[in-house]
This record gives C-alpha cells, structure tokens and sequence, in this order.
C-alpha cells in the first residue's frame, strides 16, 4: 500500500489534517498525521507553515503543498526542481514564485480550497427560537501581550462585538472586552456543537490573511445553520454559502440577511452540496484514484 504522510503546525492544522487525511485515504493511502517533523512516505503533504531546509525531499514521490494562511516563504525553495511537487492554494499570490507554473514547469499549481467532508462537521439544527444572538470563536489576535492591533478592521469588530454582545469563545481576551463576554475556551470536537446554539458568527482575519483567507468558519458555521459575517473572503474562491462580506471599520452600518429556522436548514443543505462538490473537484485534479463522495443528506 502507498504510505502518506501529513505534517503540520501542532493544534493550528487540525481542520484541515482532518479532511486531508480523509481524502488521501480515500484514495487508498495508509495516512499518517504527524505534527512539526516529517518521515518515510511515498506521499509527504505539507499543510501550510515553513518547512526544514536541510531535508532531503527526493526520497518523496510526490508531494502536495496546501498554502491557505499566508504567502509561502522562502524555505519551499528546498524542494524546487522535484519531479512531483503539486501546490493546492487559495490563491496564486500565495504560492512561492518559484513553485509558480509555468515558471517552474516541474510543479502543478491548483487553486483551490483545502478538502472538506461536510459529514464531519454536520449537526442536526433544533428550532433557530432557542438560539441565541451572536458568537465569536477564535484567539484574539494581540496574544499573550494583549496589544490591540491599530489595524482597522480589527479594532471595528472589537467594537462591533461589543455593540451585540456576542459570546466570545477563546483565549486571551480577559481585559480586552468586558467579562460577561468571554466564555472560555474551546475543544475542537465542541465547536459545532456550539454554533448550533446560535444565528450568527462573526469572523475576523490577521492583516495579512485578507487577500485570500481561509477559516475553518467557512465550513464549520454554515454547516450548523449559522451565518458567518466576515470582512475577508477568499479571492479567487467562490464564497461559500452563508458567508456574508461585511465591513467592520463601520460597524454601525453592517447589514445582514434575517436568519430563521427555514432558512437555517436550506443554508445547511447548500453549505453540504457547496463543500461536497468542491473536495470532488479537488480529488479530481489531485488524480486521485477513488473519488472521495459525501452523499447528500435529506434535510
């Protein structure tokens, strides 16, 4: 059996680990998810982030580049001239121009949104009555020093939370919004759960994030029936079902779609299709060889 081996940032790729892994095996590789060190494989995949620059890459068939966070530095410049270098990005900005077809006529280029199978993520939604207003699940982005960021669109959202009062789910941000605010933290595998609890997420990017982002939000919110308001969407992507363009350095002239239980559940059968068909896709110029395929729930 062909051997697969998936590296990534620990914690941070975890979304995405998850439906590389399934998509690979799938195809019927024997896939093995390791974070920050690489190993023997006929198949390395190489989820965002720097990689070694003293590793010997041609001991590798083929290898697969998921770039959806931001640009690709230098370090990719360790693997130019292999035979098999295939890079998946949200946007040909984010690739590195040396891995850039036709520059480097070695390498494939496909733009394209990191796999997703929707039934992971998929949750029955219960009446939209019982939900509440608004969420916000994600670190604030000034860390552990706590500095707000005089980047606009962030200090719009702070205030645009704080105008709804949402509940906010993540670290950091005691003494940046007011208590009643902050909720704690997180598991992964309590994160549609929690969605489910409500109508509307709010999403936000680091600067350097906006020309093409990606967020497990994009998938992880609609897929529970809940619209995400984000002002950042992926660029050269189709925006994904319920996934609402909103400009936050005016929070007070933000507009949005009323949401209820209907809609709720015709949001979440597109966001199902939505998904499905562009993992397909994605198997498809991969050439892999067993289509991975989500059948479509009857919601």
């Amino acid at each position: 059996m062909n051997t697969c081996t998936i590296v990534g940032f620990p914690g941070n790729d975890a979304l995405i680990a998850a439906g590389a892994k399934k998509l690979y095996s799938l195809a019927g590789f024997d896939v093995r998810v390791r974070e920050g060190h690489l190993e023997e494989a006929n198949l390395l995949v190489i989820l965002r982030g720097s990689i070694p620059r003293d590793y010997d890459y041609n001991r590798y068939k083929a290898i697969h580049v998921y770039s959806y966070v931001c640009p690709q530095d230098e370090s990719y410049e360790s693997f130019r001239g292999h035979a098999g270098v295939t890079v998946i990005s949200t946007c040909r900005s984010y690739i590195h121009p040396s891995l850039r077809a036709p520059n480097n006529y070695n390498t494939k280029n496909i733009i394209s949104y990191p796999p997703v199978f929707p039934e992971m993520w998929f949750t029955r939604i219960e009446s939209l009555d019982l939900r509440k207003p608004f969420i916000h699940i994600g670190h604030f982005k000034g860390g552990h020093a706590r500095v707000i960021s005089e980047d606009e669109h962030q200090l719009g959202f702070l205030a645009y939370m704080s105008i709804v009062k949402a509940d906010v789910y993540g670290r950091f941000w005691e003494s940046i919004i007011p208590d009643e605010m902050c909720k704690g933290e997180l598991k992964q595998e309590d994160v549609k759960g929690i969605y489910c609890q409500y109508k509307y997420a709010l999403g936000i990017m680091y600067d350097y994030q906006r020309v093409c982002s990606f967020s497990g939000r994009f998938f992880e919110a609609p897929l529970a029936g809940c619209l995400l308001l984000t002002e950042a969407l992926p660029g050269e992507l189709p925006a994904p079902p319920g996934v609402f363009l909103v400009d936050y350095i005016k929070p007070s002239n933000i507009m949005y779609e009323l949401h209820n239980h209907k809609k709720a559940k015709v949001l979440q059968q597109k966001a199902y299709e939505f998904w499905s068909n562009e993992t397909l896709q994605l198997s498809a110029l991969l050439g892999l060889d067993d289509e991975p395929r989500s059948q479509l729930l009857v919601l």
